[in-house]
C-alpha cells in the first residue's frame, strides 16, 4: 500500500460549486515513481445523470469530450462539449430524442471540426442504430446519419482515415445469427457508406456475442480492432483482435483468453507493425478481474503479457503511450479496499513493467474512466464518471495531468491567439493586416503569455496552503512558508506576534501575480491581510531564486460602519430562517460573458475578458453559486449567448436566483432609440447581428427565478431600464425583510447610462469592474443585496470616470420590489 494524502480541491468549485469535495489519491510508497501531478480536475454536474465516454486533445488548444446525459423525461442524449486548456467549458451540446441515445467516441477531424459515434434509439431503422454526427469547431451540426437495420446496432469507436473519411466499429444484431457480430463501416467524408464488414461466430444468446470496442489506423495502412467474443475462443468470452487492410479485407484475427472472461477494450498500433491490447482477464492474475496488457507481433503472436491488480475486480478501458514510450492505462479498481477503490490510472514501461498508479474515490465505488488522451504539452487527460453521496447521481469527471511547463504555456497561448489570426468574413484586407501586424500581435501574445503564467502559477503555487513558522523572538519575525515557492519573512512586533499567530487561519491572500524565472514559476506579487493589517510582497527585481523575500506592512484595512438605507443590512436580520419555510433559498445560477477579440468594424478591447474571468473566479471562491456558465471571446457568439439565456429560461425555477454579467462592446441606435450588446461574431455595423436590450428584457422576463440581477459593463448599457419602477420602501423590521425576500426581483446594474464607458482602469480592469470586484471582495458580511452593492460602487465610479452607473428594476419583467442577495460561502 502506498502513502495516502488528500487534496481538497478549490479547482473543483469551478464547476460544481454545490458540492464540497475532498479527493483521495493513493500514491506509490516512498521512493517509487509518483507519476505526474494533477493540473486541474473538473466535475461537470447538473441535475441530470451524466458521464463522459471519450476525450481527445485538440492540437490548437483545449479538449473535446463525448458522453451522455440522462433524465426520466428525455432518457439519454448525446452530450458533446468543447473545453479550453484550463478545463473550462467553451460550449456543450445535447443531441437526441426521447429514447436512449449515447455517444461513445469522438475524434478531431482535419478540417478542425469533430465527428462523434454512438447509438440511437430515437431515430434510424431499427431498435437501435449506429449514429454518426459531424460538427464544426463551434459545435454546429454539419451532418448526421444512422446505419443499421431492423435489429440492434451500436457504434463504440470511430477514427478519421488518411483519405479524410472515417472507419467505425461496434456490433450488429441484424446480420447473420442476429446475436451480434463485430461490425466495421468505412465512410467517406460526408458519411456515405463505402464498405462494411462483419466478423465473429454463430453462438446464440440474448446479449451481443461479438462486439468491436476500439478501432485504430495502422501506420502501414489498414486498421486494427479490439473486440470481445463469446462465439469464438476458449472461454466464456475472449479478447478478439482483428486486423484489416485498407479495403476491409481480413489480414489476420486472434483470440486471447482461457476458460473465463477476457475483454479487449482498447489497443495501440505501433510503427513497427506490432500491436498492444488493453482490457481485463478473469482467467489469470491476482483477483476476480485484473487489468491485462498484451503485446502482439505483426502476425498476432503474443510477445508478452502482464496483469495488474489485486484481490478484487480491476479493469482498464483505455490505453495510450506517452512521449517516453510508456503505457498509460485507465479504468477502475476495487482492490484498494472500501475506502480507496474508484477510478484507476496506471503506467507501465515498454515491456509492461509497472511504474506508478493513482486512484480517486467517489462515493459508492462505481466510478470509472473511459477515455484517455495525450496532450501537446507532454501531459495527458482522462474522462469518465464519478458519483458523490451529496449528489446521488453520476457526474462527468475530467482530469488533466501536468506536462512540460513551457510547452503548456505555448499550448495555452496558441489556443487563445488562433481565433485572433483568423480573418473575419466581413473584415477588409487592410484592417485585417493592421490587426495582426507585428506590434499588435506581440501585444496580444504578451497578454496571453502573462495570462498563461498566472494560470499555471495559481495552479502550482497554491496560496491557501501557506503555513506559518514559529515566531523568531530575537528577529521579531515569522516566515510564511508557501509550498513550491519558498519562505517569505514578515516582520511582526513582539507585542502583537501572538495575536498575529492566532489570526493566521483567517489570513487572506489577494491579487497574486506570477512570473517565469529561469524556467520556474515564481510568485511575483501578492497582498496579505491579517487582523486588519495589510502586507504586500513584491519579488525583488533582478534577484535570483535565493534572494531574501519579505512581506512589508502597507497599512490597515478600515472597518467602516455602513449606514442602513433602502435594501442594506443583513437581509435575514431578525428572521429565524430555520423556522421560516417560506424563506427557503433556491439555487444560484450565474452566466458570465466577456469579449475582447472583436474584428472588422469593432475594435478589440483590453480588459473585458479579464474583468469577466475575475468576476467568475470571485463568485466561485467566495459566494454561493450552484452552477456558473461562461462564454469568453470566440464562444460569445450571438447564437451561444441566446442559447445560454434559453438555458436559464428552461432550468431556473421559481425559487432560484440568477446573476448575469456582460462585459464587451455596446451600441446605441439613435433612430430606433434602442441599445444593443455586441457579440464576438458581429463584424459589421449591422444591428441585425447584435442582441438588443429589448430582447434581453424579454429573456429576463421569461426566466422564472425569484431574483435576477444583470450587470452590464458596456457602452449604452443604461438603455436596459427605459423607465422607472416602484420599489418597496425600506423599513428596518421583520415585515420588510420578509416582504422583500418573498417578492420577485428583476434588476440591472449598468456601468453607465446611454453613454460610452471606459475599458481601461486600475489593475487591468475597467473602472466599473475594479470597484465592482472591490465591493464583492471586501464584503465581510454573510449577505449583501444588490442595492448595497450599488451603493458601494456608485460614488467611486462617478469620481474616477465620466460615466454614471445605474441600478434599477428592469421594466416590464415582473419585478415586485425584491432584492437579489449575494450569500458568502
Amino acid at each position: 500500500m502506498g502513502v495516502m494524502f488528500f487534496v481538497s480541491l478549490l479547482m473543483m468549485k469551478r464547476v460544481c460549486t454545490a458540492l464540497i469535495i475532498t479527493l483521495f489519491f493513493i500514491l506509490p510508497a516512498s521512493g517509487q515513481d509518483k507519476g505526474p501531478e494533477v493540473e486541474w480536475q473538473r466535475v461537470v454536474a447538473t441535475e441530470k445523470w451524466k458521464a463522459a465516454n471519450d476525450i481527445v486533445a485538440i492540437p490548437s488548444g483545449g479538449f473535446a469530450v463525448a458522453g451522455y446525459t440522462y433524465s426520466e423525461a428525455t432518457k439519454s442524449n448525446f452530450w458533446i462539449s468543447r473545453l479550453d486548456v484550463t478545463g473550462q467549458i467553451i460550449w456543450e451540446k445535447s443531441l437526441g430524442g426521447t429514447q436512449k441515445d449515447v455517444a461513445k467516441s469522438i475524434c478531431i477531424t482535419k478540417d478542425g471540426g469533430m465527428v462523434v459515434a454512438g447509438a440511437t434509439q430515437s431515430k434510424g431503422a431499427g431498435n437501435k442504430d449506429f449514429w454518426i454526427v459531424k460538427m464544426d469547431h463551434r459545435g454546429n451540426l454539419i451532418w448526421d446519419k444512422t446505419y443499421g437495420d431492423f435489429g440492434e446496432e451500436s457504434a463504440n469507436s470511430i477514427v478519421e482515415t488518411p483519405d479524410g473519411g472515417f472507419v467505425v466499429t461496434g456490433y450488429n444484431k441484424s446480420l447473420g445469427n442476429r446475436n451480434g457480430l463485430v461490425w466495421v463501416l468505412k465512410l467517406d467524408s460526408e458519411g456515405n457508406l463505402e464498405w462494411e464488414k462483419a466478423h465473429g461466430g454463430e453462438l446464440g444468446g440474448g446479449i451481443p456475442t461479438d462486439v468491436g470496442n476500439s478501432i485504430v489506423n495502422r501506420p502501414g495502412g489498414g486498421y486494427a480492432i479490439a473486440a470481445h467474443t463469446r462465439s469464438l475462443g476458449a472461454g466464456d468470452e475472449d479478447m478478439y483482435i482483428i486486423v484489416l487492410d485498407a479495403l476491409g479485407k481480413l489480414v489476420w484475427e486472434k483470440t486471447l483468453g482461457d476458460t473465463k472472461e477476457e475483454y479487449a477494450y482498447d489497443l495501440f498500433a505501433h510503427d513497427d507493425g506490432t500491436i498492444t491490447v488493453a482490457g481485463y482477464t478473469d482467467s489469470k492474475g491476482n483477483g476476480s478481474d485484473d487489468a491485462w496488457l498484451v503485446k502482439l507481433d505483426k502476425s498476432g503472436n503474443v510477445l508478452w503479457d502482464k496483469t495488474y491488480g489485486g484481490r478484487s475486480a480491476d479493469q482498464v478501458n483505455c490505453l495510450t503511450i506517452d512521449e517516453k514510450g510508456n503505457y498509460l492505462m485507465a479504468g477502475f479498481t476495487k482492490s484498494k479496499g472500501p475506502e480507496d477503490s474508484g477510478v484507476w490510472i496506471l503506467s507501465a514501461d515498454k515491456n509492461g513493467k509497472f511504474i506508478w498508479e493513482k486512484t480517486f474515490k467517489g462515493y459508492d465505488g462505481n466510478d470509472n474512466i473511459y477515455g484517455i488522451a495525450n496532450t501537446p504539452d507532454g501531459g495527458f487527460a482522462v474522462a469518465g464518471k464519478v458519483r458523490f453521496k451529496e449528489a446521488g447521481k453520476s457526474d462527468v469527471w475530467l482530469t488533466k495531468f501536468t506536462g512540460e511547463l513551457n510547452r503548456s504555456i505555448d499550448w495555452y497561448v496558441q489556443e487563445k491567439t488562433k481565433p485572433w489570426m483568423v480573418r473575419g468574413e466581413f473584415e477588409k484586407t487592410e484592417a485585417y493586416q493592421k490587426r495582426i501586424s507585428g506590434a499588435n500581435m506581440k501585444k496580444v501574445r504578451d497578454k496571453y503569455m502573462a495570462e498563461a503564467i498566472n494560470y499555471h502559477g495559481s495552479s502550482s503555487i497554491i496560496l491557501d496552503n501557506a503555513m506559518l513558522s514559529r515566531f523568531d523572538a530575537d528577529a521579531e519575525s515569522f516566515q510564511v512558508i508557501i509550498p513550491k515557492f519558498g519562505k517569505i519573512n514578515v516582520a511582526v512586533p513582539l507585542n502583537t506576534a501572538q495575536i498575529f499567530k492566532q489570526n493566521w487561519e483567517y489570513a487572506e491572500f489577494e491579487n497574486p501575480s506570477y512570473i517565469l524565472l529561469d524556467g520556474k514559476l515564481v510568485l511575483a506579487k501578492v497582498e496579505m491581510t491579517i487582523n486588519g493589517t495589510r502586507y504586500e510582497f513584491n519579488y525583488p527585481k533582478g534577484a535570483d531564486t535565493n534572494a531574501k523575500l519579505e512581506f512589508k506592512a502597507t497599512g490597515t484595512v478600515a472597518n467602516e460602519e455602513i449606514p442602513i438605507y433602502r435594501g442594506s443590512g443583513d437581509p435575514l436580520k431578525g428572521l429565524n430562517v430555520a423556522r421560516a419555510e417560506n424563506l427557503s433559498v433556491g439555487k444560484y445560477y450565474a452566466l458570465i460573458i466577456g469579449v475582447d477579440d472583436y474584428k472588422g468594424s469593432w475594435s478589440p478591447l483590453e480588459n473585458a475578458v479579464h474583468d469577466a474571468r475575475a468576476i467568475e473566479k470571485l463568485l466561485r471562491s467566495k459566494y454561493r453559486f450552484n452552477q456558473i456558465r461562461s462564454l469568453y471571446n470566440e464562444a460569445a457568439t450571438r447564437e451561444n449567448i441566446i442559447d445560454e439565456f434559453l438555458w436559464l429560461v428552461e432550468n431556473a425555477k421559481e425559487n432560484d436566483n440568477v446573476f448575469i454579467y456582460y462585459s464587451g462592446h455596446g451600441e446605441f441606435e439613435k433612430k430606433l432609440n434602442k441599445g444593443y450588446w455586441v457579440p464576438v461574431d458581429a463584424q459589421t455595423a449591422s444591428i441585425s447581428i447584435y442582441i438588443s436590450n429589448s430582447d434581453i428584457q424579454t429573456f429576463l422576463g421569461s426566466i422564472a427565478s425569484k431574483h435576477t440581477l444583470m450587470v452590464a459593463d458596456a457602452c449604452f448599457s443604461g438603455d436596459i431600464f427605459r423607465g422607472k419602477t416602484v420599489s418597496v420602501p425600506f423599513d428596518d423590521s421583520d415585515k420588510y425583510f420578509k416582504k422583500v425576500y418573498n417578492l420577485k426581483s428583476v434588476q440591472a446594474i449598468s456601468s453607465g447610462g446611454i453613454e460610452p464607458v471606459m475599458d481601461g482602469g486600475r489593475d487591468g480592469h475597467s473602472v466599473f469592474a475594479y470597484y465592482f470586484l472591490k465591493a464583492l471582495n471586501e464584503n465581510k458580511e454573510n449577505y449583501m443585496d444588490g442595492s448595497q452593492l450599488f451603493d458601494k460602487i456608485k460614488v467611486p465610479i462617478v469620481n474616477n470616470s465620466d460615466q454614471s452607473p445605474n441600478f434599477q428594476p428592469v421594466k416590464n419583467t415582473g419585478d415586485e420590489g425584491g432584492q437579489f442577495v449575494f450569500i458568502r460561502r
